[in-house]
């Protein structure tokens, strides 16, 4: 079975259009490619990552009982840091305030190696170099293990919706 945007149920726009030369039947076809164009790049996540909150463009169920059709949107927001020493704990105030759950808490530091780390870091080899990364109602923590490399600078990306 092959694969094409047009077989899928994904957000996906037709890479060409024909247009009527008849006005009225031009119209509806204009009109109706407009719509199809706006939902389309409507359904797309925005990849914009920045130091303010915006919007990502995701769409997320409904916990309204009455209306399963008003869909929660996602917001995203980027910190970014200096140096942390190992076996130190780290905190940046998020100052994302009222109800919000987290979905996506992800980072990179680098080390003055350079290393490249993701964030949260496990090593399978020796516990105690793990880096870890947890978000709280005021804070992003970040603790560096006991014989962890000590980070030079990096970024966290929070991913949250709000309620």
């Amino acid at each position: 079975m092959s694969f094409s945007p047009s077989n899928t149920l994904g957000p996906f726009l037709a890479t060409n259009q024909t247009f009527s030369e008849d006005w009225k039947q031009f119209l509806l076809q204009i009109t109706k490619f407009y719509s199809d164009a706006g939902m389309t790049v409507n359904a797309r996540e925005i990849a914009l990552f920045d130091l303010i909150e915006l919007s990502t463009g995701q769409q997320w169920f409904s916990t309204n009982a009455t209306d399963v059709q008003i869909k929660r949107l996602g917001f995203r927001q980027v910190y970014s840091f200096g140096a942390i020493p190992s076996n130190t704990p780290f905190t940046i105030e998020h100052g994302i305030i009222g109800e919000t759950i987290f979905t996506h808490i992800y980072g990179a530091a680098i080390t003055a190696t350079p290393v490249y780390l993701p964030l949260p870091l496990v090593d399978t080899v020796n516990v105690t170099n793990q880096i870890s990364l947890t978000v709280d109602a005021t804070n992003i923590n970040i603790t560096t293990g006991a014989t962890s490399v000590a980070l030079v600078s990096g970024v966290i990306v929070l991913e949250y919706l709000k309620n």
